[in-house]
């Protein structure tokens, strides 16, 4: 149960990450520059909770499956 419920948390980071990533897309609304900066600022944050997420528990349970 802990090991999915890790798994759970990178999943929510990374689509929290890849909803701030369409946000900056040229598909996505036309932004102002500081709407930009504040989307690429939370693109960064997510993902990089992500991977630290991912890591951190790659180093407490032997049994985490990396989803990175």
């Amino acid at each position: 149960m802990v090991r999915y419920e890790m798994q759970r948390t990178v999943r929510f980071f990374l689509h929290k990450s890849n909803y701030w990533a369409q946000a900056l897309s040229p598909e996505g609304r036309n932004l102002t520059p500081g709407a930009a900066a504040y989307a690429n600022r939370k693109l960064v944050m997510w993902r990089d909770l992500a991977r630290y997420a991912d890591q951190s528990f790659k180093n407490v349970n032997i049994n985490y499956k990396s989803l990175l």
